[in-house]
């Protein structure tokens, strides 16, 4: 599993520095400079981890952890912070965030931070496959990654105990049986 991961720094040389390591570590790696151009592709983009400044132009990192989590909660935020900033470290941690790291920073360390959100995010997808091929799941019958998919599941969920009937399209093997296989009301 390879993450994606977004790193939103105004400082174009760590912004440099870091891409060129995470992508040598076989991670997928975008940057931007600052807040606002960073959450513009989260909206585009699908990321596993966004790696912020706390201090930026346009939409500092504490804002863009409180947009990050309010939308898109799936997202882990590695927050990154000047030495003598530990307190806005402690209220990025308070807001969502699942690390920090001072700078300057030790690679190897936020390389470890990764490596353990990684290990987090694919024990979690484990626990929903074995929980789902279990049966012992039933609010969630199916897997999706994409927003798109995220998005079908959550209309499926809106109608589900409505009392209408329900014309499934598309292309020959898609799920549209597996659709409506585990969404038939048995009485």
């Amino acid at each position: 599993m390879s993450l994606n991961i977004l790193i939103a720094e105004d400082e174009e040389i760590t912004l440099k520095h870091l891409s060129y390591a995470l992508k040598q570590e076989g991670y997928t790696v975008t940057g931007e400079k600052d807040g606002i151009k960073a959450w513009e592709r989260i909206e585009k983009e699908q990321f596993d981890i966004l790696i912020a400044d706390i201090k930026m132009p346009g939409i500092d990192g504490i804002t863009l952890i409180e947009k990050v989590k309010d939308r898109y909660s799936e997202i882990e935020v590695i927050i990154i912070t000047g030495f003598g900033s530990i307190d806005s470290a402690v209220d990025a941690m308070k807001k969502g965030a699942t690390d920090y790291i001072t700078k300057p920073f030790n690679l190897d360390e936020l390389i470890l931070k990764i490596n353990k959100i990684q290990e987090k995010k694919s024990l979690q997808k484990e626990n929903i496959a074995l929980k789902i091929s279990l049966g012992l799941n039933k609010d969630q019958p199916f897997i999706a990654k994409s927003r798109m998919m995220k998005r079908v599941i959550e209309i499926i969920n809106s109608i589900t105990n409505s009392d209408c009937n329900v014309l499934l399209t598309g292309e020959s093997g898609v799920g549209k049986g597996l659709v409506a296989n585990s969404y038939i009301i048995q009485d």
